[in-house]
């Protein structure tokens, strides 16, 4: 048997005929408002006040690569852990680095009154002048470099010498100032002394860590499989069921309950469309001028929210701690009418079982974390709240390596063309070679006859 059907499908990326609502006359209007509803009054009660419980689980701990799992505290930084490098060792990077270190002790003691201390760690501790390697700078930048070499101290050097060594150092200052300046460095060090993050897959360019958040007793791993750096979130996480916890950090706090009563607010949004056909709306935003192609999902989907159930939304602030999972474990809406009505988690409501596989499907999803068991426990799904920066800083590129192959030679060359400088600034390798390193490809004999290499050597870079 063979049979055809004639689908619609649109193709239009706008919205403008979609939601026209075009008149007639006003027995239109008060027809469509029949037909919408309006008239009966079934829809006629709205939410008094809404009692929301809450249960916090906070992050107890950290780990990296085959490191050990270590507390991690509610007010530090998950991007300073993760993120987290070593100063470099050699190089020109190694001198900007040193001196910055000095600097930020220099003016710690200068703040005391200790110049005299900061005079000696200088003739102690000076800065190597020859440990920018094989970059060579202009007249002006060499200029800038002697200077501060010549007024900076070796902070590196400073934050790993000893106490005896320090103690010599400072040997001709007062007894009274010397301790003074031995505290400071004391402090400074420790501030200094930055563990290298063990979260860096080098061959995959990508950070690997997790976290544990602790449930009354029970502990629950979040996995950041492959983050490429910058402001960590909740969609950078997963539940990892697998993880192994019996060596997992644990701290008094394991969690909190928090209820909260307050009035549900309407939401309210630029061009907004009315709750009644008679009433003008606002002109400022178009939704009708959406352009939104067949595969735009997410467009599409916000679009049918604003335009098809902008009154059913309200909003009940809640306050929920930082660096912990957040879980919605009782909502109960109390109407106008004095009715009480408990509201279950959307994700069971909306989630279907294949007939076959006998597994839930979803068919929306948001803020939820991959491997969340909250299905199988019948309870709403975690909210991460991580403890990251609110902004992060930044600043030029300092390093840029090549890789190119080359197919006659059969080899791969890693082509060096930005590094840092000794004064913390981007330096092109390429044009700081052609400009003071670079020696004549052939040369000229004396007796004027020219001569062949069998290849040219190629440059630092």
């Amino acid at each position: 048997m063979r049979w055809s059907r004639i689908e619609s499908m649109g193709r239009a990326a706008d919205f403008a005929d979609g939601i026209a609502a075009r008149i007639a006359d006003p027995l239109w209007m008060l027809g469509r408002q029949w037909q919408l509803g309006e008239l009966t009054g079934d829809d006629a009660t709205q939410p008094a006040a809404v009692r929301v419980r809450v249960r916090h689980a906070p992050l107890v701990g950290y780990q990296a690569g085959d490191d050990r799992p270590r507390r991690l505290g509610p007010e530090q930084p998950l991007e300073r852990l993760v993120e987290a490098g070593p100063p470099p060792p050699t190089g020109p990077g190694a001198v900007h680095d040193t001196v910055r270190a000095g600097e930020r002790l220099r003016r710690r003691l200068d703040r005391l009154g200790l110049s005299q201390a900061v005079a000696a760690l200088r003739t102690a501790f000076p800065v190597d002048p020859h440990g920018q390697g094989a970059v060579r700078l202009g007249a002006t930048e060499q200029a800038r470099l002697d200077m501060l070499i010549r007024r900076g101290m070796d902070g590196r050097a400073v934050a790993a010498a000893t106490g005896s060594t320090l103690q010599q150092a400072l040997s001709e200052l007062p007894a009274a100032e010397r301790a003074s300046a031995m505290d400071v460095i004391r402090t400074w060090s420790k501030g200094e002394d930055v563990e290298s993050s063990a979260a860096w897959i080098p061959e995959r360019f990508e950070h690997r860590f997790s976290v544990f958040a602790q449930d009354r007793d029970e502990l629950i791993a979040l996995r950041a499989q492959a983050h490429q750096g910058g402001m960590l979130d909740w969609h950078s996480f997963d539940v990892d069921p697998d993880a192994a916890l019996s060596s997992t950090p644990t701290g008094s706090d394991r969690g909190s309950s928090t209820e909260v009563t307050a009035i549900a607010a309407p939401v309210r949004f630029a061009g907004m469309p009315a709750s009644r056909w008679w009433e003008f709306e606002d002109g400022e935003v178009n939704l009708g001028d959406l352009d939104a192609g067949p595969a735009d999902l997410a467009r599409l989907a916000v679009a049918e929210f604003a335009t098809v159930y902008n009154d059913d939304w309200f909003v009940v602030p809640v306050r929920v701690q930082r660096s912990s999972l957040v879980r919605v474990e009782e909502l109960t809406i109390i109407d106008t009418f004095g009715e009480k009505h408990t509201i279950r988690p959307a994700s069971l409501i909306d989630s279907r079982r294949d007939a076959e596989s006998s597994d839930e499907t979803r068919a929306w999803r948001f803020f939820e974390l991959d491997g969340d068991p909250h299905h199988a426990q019948k309870r709403a799904p975690w909210l991460l709240v991580p403890p990251s920066l609110a902004s992060t800083l930044h600043g030029p590129q300092l390093e840029r390596v090549a890789l190119a192959r080359d197919e006659d030679a059969n080899l791969a060359w890693a082509i060096e063309r930005i590094v840092e400088g000794p004064l913390g600034r981007p330096i092109d390798r390429a044009s700081t070679w052609a400009g003071n390193d670079r020696a004549p490809s052939s040369q000229h004999r004396a007796d004027a006859t020219w001569w062949y290499e069998l290849e040219t050597p190629p440059p630092p870079w």
